[in-house]
């Protein structure tokens, strides 16, 4: 069910291994976890999110990618009152899992409308119905600062939206 998708050393000789969550070969999103080593090979943190393993979910979309990448430009061109040709990524078969909700069958797809402006749009794969849309672009840049793994307080490049902080 978990996936290796990159694997890297760093100059302190640590290993960090990414996985992202698959379900009967289908992406699961935004489910990825993170497994850091320290030199010896040993775990030493990991961090991310998964869900547990969906049941007797279906697999085989009603709406067809082409159909979804369409209600994707309509979804857009309604949030924005516009009209003509939308640029669209080529949409990707997942399971749409918030961790707050039911794991759906979805399209994901990008609609790129200006440089700040990169929408990353869910279509239900099976009923058309927009799951989720939000624009990629941060627009409301603050500093925040942190303390990374060695103690250290760092500043780091954050955005608010609703009263909370995002990177």
């Amino acid at each position: 069910e978990l996936k290796l998708v990159r694997y890297q050393t760093d100059l302190l000789n640590r290993s960090h291994l990414r996985f992202s969550q698959n379900y009967e070969g289908l992406p699961v999103w935004p489910a990825e976890l993170m497994v850091h080593l320290n030199p010896d090979g040993d775990v030493c943190l990991m961090n991310g999110a998964y869900i547990p393993t969906p049941r007797k979910m279906v697999t085989q979309p009603v709406i067809n990618a082409d159909e979804a990448v369409e209600l994707a430009r309509a979804e857009m061109r309604a949030t924005y009152n516009m009209e003509g040709e939308l640029s669209a990524d080529e949409p990707i078969l997942i399971i749409y899992a918030p961790g707050d909700k039911a794991p759906r069958l979805a399209w994901k797809t990008e609609i790129d409308i200006s440089v700040t402006a990169k929408w990353l749009v869910m279509i239900d794969a099976l009923n058309g119905m927009t799951l989720t849309a939000f624009n990629q672009v941060a627009d409301a840049n603050v500093t925040g600062t942190g303390v990374d793994l060695f103690g250290e307080t760092r500043s780091l490049n954050v955005w608010s939206e609703g009263g909370r902080y995002y990177m």
